[in-house]
């Protein structure tokens, strides 16, 4: 799997995660809890599995910068975490939702710094969009709302960062079809004048009768 595909995997992930919780959380605020805990718990045990295989099935590649690895082994915490105590994971799912978030604004910002190196001019679209990810998620961590609100904002940031991760993706994929254009034909160089042809040299002259 190329280092792209393994980008809009992870990416499309993140933002179905974030945007099924987000409508979860607006519409059923405060409700289903114990249930929106284990339902977590499962697609945090799965993603992180899903991590560590992706790790393992780099043939070839450098893996020194690699997050495979740390991502699936916090996503597995978390997915026990989860079952183990949903109660408590409950009251607490904001705060760690807030550090989710200002970890996904930390990958835009990192994949911002790539857009930039390849050149595409606008990486600070995603610059913009880790900077507004990282904002929210600061604020659910410190929750400046009480008891209702803060479901209601919990909910909004994790539809909002779930379109800002989807965003995210179609400008990766924007930038692979404009670099997978072909480039354009090179006229062939003009053919090379023919050498002029040598003159006949003039026919002999008949001799005069006498």
């Amino acid at each position: 799997m190329s280092k792209n595909k393994r980008f809009v995997l992870n990416y499309a992930g993140w933002a179905l995660g974030f945007l099924s919780l987000g409508l979860i959380l607006l519409f059923a605020p405060g409700h289903g809890g114990l249930f929106l805990c284990y339902l977590l718990g499962v697609c945090a045990v799965i993603w992180g599995i899903v991590h560590v295989v992706l790790f393992f099935r780099k043939d070839g590649e450098p893996r020194a910068f690699d997050s495979d690895i740390p991502q699936g082994v916090v996503f597995l915490i978390l997915g026990v975490y989860l079952f183990a105590k949903p109660q408590a994971a409950y009251s607490l799912l904001p705060v760690l939702m807030g550090f989710a978030v200002v970890y996904d604004s930390v990958v835009k910002v990192q994949h911002a710094a790539s857009l930039k190196k390849d050149g595409f001019t606008h990486w600070w679209w995603v610059l913009a969009a880790a900077m507004v990810t990282a904002i929210l998620g600061l604020l659910l961590i410190v929750e400046v709302f009480d008891n209702t609100l803060l479901w209601y904002f919990f909910g909004a940031v994790m539809l909002v960062d779930g379109l800002l991760d989807l965003g995210v993706i179609g400008l990766s994929l924007f930038r692979k079809k404009k670099d997978a254009k072909p480039a354009a034909a090179v006229p062939p160089p003009p053919p090379l004048p023919l050498p002029a042809r040598p003159a006949a040299p003039p026919a002999p002259k008949a001799p005069e009768e006498k």
